[in-house]
């Protein structure tokens, strides 16, 4: 098994309790995993969610190219698009619901 095969699959079993995509992130999109860890420095941006601020994941996963969210085949959204209030309000409605289960 590879060392990128193994942190996946350690964080399939982690909670993703954190996302953040689009302003003021660009085209990159974080999601936070497992334990909240109170960072050393508070960051004082508003735009941030989830106690962002404050705590960062035990594992945070940074994705640093051209992505695409999908359920099942059909696309829902991507690093591609302008406005990314959609990929927002649809890993909203997942972390709320509890599922870990994201295609990216």
């Amino acid at each position: 098994m590879s060392k990128i095969q193994e942190i996946l699959d350690l964080l399939k079993r982690k909670k993703c309790w954190a996302v953040l995509a689009g302003y003021p992130n660009a085209s990159i999109i974080y999601l936070h995993f497992g334990a909240k860890i109170r960072r050393e420095k508070i960051i004082n941006n508003d735009q941030h969610q989830y106690g962002l601020q404050e705590y960062q994941g035990e594992y945070w996963l940074g994705i640093y190219c051209d992505w695409r969210l999908q359920q099942g085949n059909k696309p829902i959204t991507g690093s591609c698009e302008r406005q990314f209030t959609k990929a927002k309000n649809y890993l909203k409605m997942k972390l709320l619901k509890g599922e870990k289960d994201y295609v990216i």
